[in-house]
């Protein structure tokens, strides 16, 4: 048996249809993915039943679920609502705070992602970083403009919850922006 030394693509492009070898290791994938995330985007637009702003709002939750950056960043390339909020009144940026994914929350907040918005229990994307212990996550959202002295409906401040969780990495970090 030999070894396989090429990988066949097929690739669309201005409407031919053609197959490419590359020699294994070749990096066109990133490009391959972005296009296929791209049409993805465009498939659901065309879905009846939803407006515009209502189908980006639902592939914005659906890629953040995926935990598809390259999904997400098609989606926002499409003019999504980052301070959209799902069924349980959450924004993008709460939800990608919570699970710690700082690129996400980085590519969110340069979209425009507010950073200070307020869950209906007053949570923020803040608070839920420093519940689930994400240092690198709360220097994002400090950048941004958290306000480090907001407070839950429970009066409890983005350090108490790290200090109560014993996230003291993120503590110390939020106590250092406190005025």
């Amino acid at each position: 048996m030999s070894q396989r030394t090429c990988a066949n693509v097929w690739c669309v492009s201005f409407g031919l249809l053609a197959i490419v070898s590359f020699p294994i290791g070749f990096r066109v994938i990133p490009h391959v993915i972005q296009r296929r995330n791209e049409r993805r985007v465009q498939d659901a637009l065309c879905e009846p039943g939803l407006s515009a702003e209502e189908t980006l709002r639902n592939e914005l939750f659906t890629a953040l679920k995926e935990r598809n950056e390259g999904y997400l960043e098609a989606v926002i390339k499409e003019e999504a609502d980052v301070n959209a909020r799902d069924k349980d009144g959450h924004t993008a940026l709460q939800l990608a705070a919570c699970g710690g994914r700082e690129a996400i929350v980085k590519r969110l907040i340069a979209a425009g992602a507010d950073a200070g918005a307020i869950t209906r229990n007053g949570s923020t994307a803040l608070h839920f970083a420093a519940l689930k212990g994400h240092a690198s996550v709360i220097e994002k959202l400090i950048a941004a403009g958290a306000d480090v002295t907001a407070t839950t409906e429970d009066g409890k401040t983005a350090y108490e919850l790290a200090t109560e969780r014993g996230h003291n990495a993120c503590a110390r970090l939020l106590s250092e922006h406190v005025s």
